[in-house]
């Protein structure tokens, strides 16, 4: 794929794990890198940047169907996850929080110290087969239900959840949704305005095809004022160009969440126009073309078991099979130079845009010898 530059002879379906940088997001990264190293603050000037940053601000929605003015650019998905944590503490003195069992630990260590911290109770959905139901959400969510966290893609197994209908579970009886978006963010389309998302946090690093330490964070703007955070610095101040300002003036917007200067976000935003240009849906729809192939062809050999969701309305862009030998499969995978990733008793497989067939009947030719 031309605005990709991938080792010749490698498959790489392991965006999950890592997603690779596209060509011009990495000459960007050079290009900074180079102002950086020659001269700085001449190439780094607030007037510039913060044309930048509007631009950011205004890719990132576009991404996300969400207002510009709740967009914020961090280091990782923790970091959006932190603000909320810290922001929203006054309003957890009592009640509880819902988590499932099959998020990434960073989507529950947070709010185990939250919880910690508060002496609030801790929910945990227990899922059914690698899926997420909504009734077993609303057999934990309660009237004293403050927050739910949740994956939109589960990185074990690439589970769809169904926000829209969790965020109206949630906000029927008062309590916040946040979603870790890591996994989904770049590949499957995220509605932030249509599936009622309060929060959402996801670094750059896997399916949004960017640097590493960069990140995008979410907030409804109707929320700003309820998040009181001392996750702040000389950036989130409107007045921030004045150094000698002794008095904290806020933004108006997500900015106040926004505690220091970025400059590299500019290169994550090179990511995110590439994928706008090739348009969310159109991606999601080659995504499961390809997969559809990978799970008929995979059907056809025995001892494997697909153990991902293949319902329409639950598929990303992760399967994960399983097969008695998979260690040894992985280890012959990367011998062939085909990079999934090994984890959970089975085979992580992901797929992205610029994945095509090819790639999965090499991917075929090494498991059919298992």
């Amino acid at each position: 794929m031309e605005k990709m530059d991938i080792e010749p002879d490698l498959v790489y379906l392991n965006t999950a794990a890592i997603g690779l940088l596209p060509i011009k997001t990495r000459d960007k990264l050079i290009e900074l890198t180079q102002i950086h190293s020659k001269s700085s603050t001449a190439g780094f000037h607030l007037e510039y940047m913060d044309t930048k940053w509007e631009k950011f601000q205004l890719d990132a929605a576009q991404l996300l169907n969400g207002d510009s003015q709740g967009i914020v650019a961090t280091n990782y998905t923790a970091s959006g996850l932190q603000i909320v944590a810290d922001g929203i503490q006054h309003k957890c003195k009592y009640g509880n929080i819902v988590i499932n069992d099959l998020e990434f630990t960073t989507n529950v260590y947070i709010w185990h110290q939250l919880a910690k911290r508060n002496n609030i109770e801790l929910r945990v959905v227990n899922s059914k087969d690698g899926r997420l139901l909504m009734d077993e959400f609303e057999r934990e969510i309660d009237e004293n239900t403050r927050l739910v966290a949740v994956s939109s893609v589960q990185s074990v197994n690439g589970f769809r959840v169904d926000l829209k209908r969790l965020s109206k579970l949630v906000h029927d009886v008062g309590g916040y949704l946040i979603v870790d978006a890591i996994q989904g963010l770049g590949a499957v389309p995220i509605d932030v305005k249509d599936e009622g998302i309060d929060f959402l946090s996801a670094g750059a690093y896997k399916w949004l095809l960017g640097p590493f330490n960069t990140g995008i964070f979410y907030i409804n703007p109707l929320l700003i004022d309820e998040l009181d955070t001392l996750l702040v610095g000389w950036f989130s101040d409107s007045n921030y160009i004045e150094l000698n300002n002794r008095q904290f003036n806020p933004w108006p917007n997500a900015k106040r969440f926004q505690p220091s200067f970025y400059p590299y976000f500019e290169v994550l935003n090179t990511s995110i126009e590439l994928i706008n240009e090739w348009g969310i849906k159109k991606t999601y729809s080659h995504i499961l073309k390809v997969q559809d192939y990978m799970v008929d062809e995979i059907n056809k050999l025995p001892n494997y078991k697909i153990m991902s969701s293949l319902e329409p309305n639950e598929r990303s862009g992760i399967i994960k099979i399983d097969h008695p030998d998979y260690k040894n499969i992985n280890a012959d995978l990367v011998r062939n130079k085909i990079h999934i990733t090994s984890r959970f008793g089975g085979l992580r497989i992901s797929i992205h845009k610029f994945n095509h067939f090819e790639d999965i009947d090499k991917l075929i030719s090494i498991l059919k010898n298992y």
